[in-house]
């Protein structure tokens, strides 16, 4: 009797793990994200670092939450060259199974992620910048989808995290430490990086509308898009593509409205994403995510996709056992500040010691929240050892970066 109970126990737990053994053949991985540059109309990109970080629900996990708030490295901390904006993996299997992912990051940190993974306090280019060990793939139409989907982390505060989990994808589980652990979606983490950009993009005149771009990799650029916002309107010249080692001369479109122009760049966005290897509703879900940031912040930027092969040298991908198909298919988005730009700034700098109020007011109406610290930074070296310039910049910087205040209801 005890041997049989011995070999039913054997059984079932033979027949537990082999539920999330899975094969490789049963899954695909489909993964997004941004790398974000900002440059100088010489084509420098440099080093930045935003006042202003986009939202994060307080679920997501951090360094400081993990290693302790002696480790100054959140992405609002650093100064980099790149910032790696918001990757999602998604899964798509048809059965229930086990993997293990890793991502190396040789040229840079892991800032944030969810759900837990292990990820080094000091990062090091010979070591995975973050891994999710065993990990549980449970298919969406899976018996148990509708009790996991009620465990999904949510918060009553807008975010833009959310809306990647608009995409049909499947639910992936952590075991945690003393039963339970984590669900979600996808798998989320960003970070920052020194590199450059494969995109160098240069104002080579004194007219602003006229740009030079640049293709410094060994890769053709495809599906760019030269975009303007201002003044609640938005222009919009499309690129097919630029060869490798190449450049070509862009023209600024004319403007029309800018809700109009959203929804046209959101379209053709969504398309380029779907020739690129991601699903229809994962494209979706990624123009959703960064529509407010792409597609309405005041500025001129170039937003184009980034070549596969450079993406795997830039950020390496292992998921084992290996899926049947992946796509990885990454945006890469240049920021370029105008000499316009430049010298508003500057007038704004000067008028701050006698009209503090004024200077804030109109430093705030730029619109160009986060890259604002870029901007400056490029002012401070064009005036060198100009110490009250370097002073009274920063302190304006620092009283327009403040969010305003609601205005207060009046009583009657």
């Amino acid at each position: 009797m005890k041997a049989t109970l011995l070999s039913l126990t054997a059984g079932f737990i033979s027949l537990t793990s082999a539920a999330f053994a899975g094969n490789p053949a049963t899954y695909v991985a489909h993964e997004w994200g941004t790398f974000t540059s900002v440059q100088g109309a010489d084509g420098a990109q440099m080093l930045w670092n935003p006042f202003n970080a986009l939202e994060l629900p307080r679920f997501v996990y951090d360094r400081p939450r993990v290693f302790g708030s002696e480790i100054l490295l959140t992405k609002t901390a650093l100064s980099a060259r790149q910032r790696l904006e918001t990757p999602v993996i998604y899964f798509h299997a048809t059965e229930p199974m086990t993997v293990d992912v890793s991502v190396q990051f040789p040229q840079g940190s892991v800032t944030e992620w969810y759900p837990r993974a292990d990820v080094p306090k000091t990062a090091k280019a010979a070591l995975p910048a973050i891994e999710w060990k065993q990990l549980n793939l449970v298919p969406r139409t899976s018996r148990g989808a509708k009790a996991l989907d009620a465990r999904l982390p949510r918060e009553e505060r807008g975010s833009h995290y959310y809306a990647a989990r608009e995409a049909a994808a499947d639910y992936v589980t952590t075991t945690g430490k003393s039963g339970q652990g984590e669900v979600e979606k996808l798998l989320f983490y960003r970070g920052v990086g020194n590199f450059e950009a494969p995109l160098m993009v240069t104002i080579p005149s004194m007219d602003e509308s006229r740009l030079l771009l640049l293709n410094t990799s060994t890769e053709m650029l495809s599906d760019l898009f030269l975009v303007q916002v201002r003044e609640g309107e938005m222009a919009i010249t499309p690129i097919d593509g630029i060869a490798a080692q190449s450049s070509t001369t862009a023209e600024i479109g004319k403007p029309q409205p800018l809700a109009a122009g959203r929804r046209k760049l959101a379209g053709m966005m969504r398309q380029a994403l779907v020739r690129s290897g991601l699903f229809e509703d994962e494209a979706a879900a990624m123009v959703k995510t960064w529509d407010d940031s792409w597609f309405a912040e005041n500025g001129v930027r170039v937003l184009y996709i980034l070549p596969s092969a450079w993406a795997d040298r830039i950020l390496p991908l292992a998921l084992t056992p290996a899926p049947r198909q992946i796509a990885r298919v990454f945006v890469g988005r240049a920021e370029v500040i105008t000499p316009s730009t430049e010298q508003f700034l500057a007038t704004e700098v000067g008028r701050y010691p006698t009209d503090p109020a004024a200077a804030v007011a109109n430093v705030r109406a730029l619109g160009i929240g986060r890259f604002l610290e870029p901007t400056f930074r490029r002012l401070v070296a064009q005036h060198p050892g100009d110490r009250s310039f370097s002073t009274t910049g920063w302190e304006l910087l620092q009283a327009a970066s403040v969010p305003e205040k609601p205005a207060a209801l009046s009583s009657r």
